[in-house]
């Protein structure tokens, strides 16, 4: 079994002794993995976990964070130390097969060439914006160089925190199929014989995606199952924080496409604390706002920050009628305080198919031809709207994450059946002004630094796979159905 380790990498030499009141004196009970916030630091919380008997698992010191596996009297002696702000246990559960089931209505044809003119991305190819120079991190299960994601430098591979790197599976590779999807939404790419790819209609245009001159930055956390851990989602965040502009990497957005049912407050949520310091870092998180339609009466975790990009889904049904686009049956609403910032297309989206992947073998309907799939999901919804963020960014890099989502919400378009909890309408970019782009290239996927790490070490860290089972995720399901 292979292992990789990440070094701690702190002194505890010098650190104030731990008060007696932390060290346990009792027999050891359950033990759970927790995620603690620190309130003071880093070392502090070690020092702590420490005292109590704990062990510390990883450390992530960008987020000010640390994994551990704590019994209930530790936990409990934790919540009270002043050094922690919160103790959140990472609990997993069954991934629910009801997210790919096929959906009621979907638009006639589901290929992207409408999604790039119903969003107003044409405008930003005809422009010479193609995400060109805009890194976009996808936290999913991988992706796979298929035709359309093949081209030299499109995928960065950084960093496998999934179960498949421990049970000897070959890293990076998307042997589920969701992250590969969402791949090709966001940057698939007309190159390397993809021009036999097609869109899955009888026109002639091949497959393009959202935003074909953008980067792919592979953080790999879900395995071949589609399982994960919260604890695995804030280490690669934590990763992306720490590298965002190392070695020719410039990751200004990421993509987060699952959910968890959180009924913490959003203030003690690790996901939620994670992905607010990462928007505080300069990166645009856009995540999807989830697929439990009312049924929660919230967003899902995630997506319920209110800083950050929540995305639910739309039916455009027929491409050239906005008066019949629609919120999706399954789309997650808000409370009325927090709801969906906007919408986009998720419904019946053709992409990038991963042939023997979990999806494909086990959702054969899906299939469209040899390289397209056809699915829905707030998963999908979110990952149009990270393809038209690298394209406002390539547009007007010097933009802030704040600076990029007012301009989406300022520029959406009401839905007919429209309600709050559609947020501010459908995405679009069309009203958005172009600054001129003299450069007429096209679009370059190669890499700005020879550096850029390919090998699953990203700064001298790995993770330690081994200490995970990886099988599920902590309640939630990757927001994805199959086969509309």
């Amino acid at each position: 079994m292979r292992s990789f380790t990440r070094p701690i990498g702190l002194s505890l030499l010098g650190l104030t002794a731990i008060t007696a009141s932390l060290v346990p004196s009792h027999q050891p009970s359950e033990v759970a993995r927790v995620i603690i916030a620190a309130a003071t630091s880093v070392e502090a919380v070690v020092a702590d976990v420490q005292a109590v008997g704990g062990t510390v698992e990883q450390t992530h010191n960008a987020l000010g964070m640390v994994t551990a596996t704590v019994d209930a009297h530790g936990q409990a002696l934790l919540s009270r130390d002043s050094d922690v702000s919160s103790v959140t246990v990472d609990s997993t559960v069954a991934m629910s097969s009801t997210a790919y089931q096929p959906q009621a209505g979907g638009s006639t044809t589901g290929v992207m060439a409408d999604v790039l003119g119903l969003t107003g991305a044409k405008n930003f190819h005809k422009a010479n914006y193609t995400g060109d120079g805009i890194d976009i991190a996808l936290i999913d299960t991988g992706i796979s160089p298929v035709p359309g994601l093949d081209q030299t430098g499109k995928i960065v591979h950084v960093v496998d925190l999934s179960a498949d790197q421990v049970e000897g599976e070959t890293e990076f590779v998307d042997e589920y199929g969701h992250g590969t999807h969402l791949a090709g939404i966001i940057a698939g790419m007309p190159d390397n014989g993809a021009q036999s790819i097609g869109n899955g209609s009888s026109q002639l245009d091949p497959f393009v995606g959202i935003a074909p001159g953008a980067r792919l930055i592979n953080v790999k956390a879900g395995d071949k199952n589609g399982g994960a851990h919260v604890s695995q989602i804030i280490e690669a965040l934590d990763l992306i924080v720490q590298n965002k502009n190392a070695d020719g990497l410039n990751i200004r957005v990421v993509n987060i496409a699952f959910g968890t049912d959180a009924d913490q407050a959003a203030a003690s949520d690790p996901l939620v604390q994670a992905v607010e310091q990462a928007w505080d870092a300069g990166i645009v998180v856009v995540a999807s706002a989830g697929n439990r339609a009312s049924s929660l009466g919230r967003l899902d975790s995630p997506a319920r920050s209110s800083k950050i990009i929540a995305v639910g889904a739309a039916d455009y049904a027929n491409p050239g009628n906005t008066s019949d686009d629609t919120i999706a049956s399954f789309s997650s609403v808000g409370d009325g305080v927090r709801d969906p910032d906007f919408v986009a297309p998720g419904v019946s989206v053709m992409s990038l198919r991963q042939p023997g992947g979990y999806i494909d073998v086990n959702y054969p309907q899906a299939r469209r031809g040899d390289h397209l799939l056809s699915g829905g999901g707030t998963s999908q919804a979110a990952a149009v709207v990270s393809g038209l963020v690298a394209l406002v960014l390539d547009a007007n890099p010097d933009w802030t994450p704040d600076q990029v989502k007012l301009a989406m919400i300022s520029n959406a378009t009401d839905l007919v059946d429209g309600t709050a909890f559609d947020g501010a309408g459908m995405v679009s970019l069309k009203k958005i002004t172009l600054p001129a782009n003299t450069d007429g290239s096209a679009p370059s996927t190669e890499s700005d630094a020879s550096t850029a790490s390919n090998d699953g070490t990203w700064n001298g860290s790995t993770w330690n796979g081994s200490t995970w089972n990886g099988s599920t995720w902590n309640g939630s399901t990757w927001n994805g159905y199959w086969g509309e």
